[in-house]
């Protein structure tokens, strides 16, 4: 059976981005300020790394989701003009 990706709906991304972008953030934050900082950040004190590692992660997931929203709505856009994703399921 196929099936034709035709719009996604933006309000359904919202929830599960933020969570994943801010556990990837959190991650990466940890290899960026406490395993592996730089001379930048080696240099800071433990409440302002600390400090800066939270910011980062919320600096991260907020450009991460916005970046997938445009993605989405530039897709919703160029869908009716093209094919669209076409996805191929498989009942059990």
């Amino acid at each position: 059976m196929d099936y034709e990706v035709r719009k996604v709906r933006i309000a359904s991304l919202w929830k599960p981005l933020l969570i994943i972008f801010a556990i990837t953030g959190a991650i990466v934050g940890l290899f960026t300020f406490v395993f592996f900082p730089g001379a930048g950040v080696a240099e800071l004190g433990g409440g302002v790394r600390a400090l800066s590692y939270f910011i980062f992660i919320v600096l991260y997931t907020a450009a991460m989701t916005l970046m997938m929203v445009l993605f989405a709505l530039i897709y919703n856009w160029i869908c009716p003009k093209t094919k669209g994703i076409v996805v191929e399921l498989k009942q059990r």
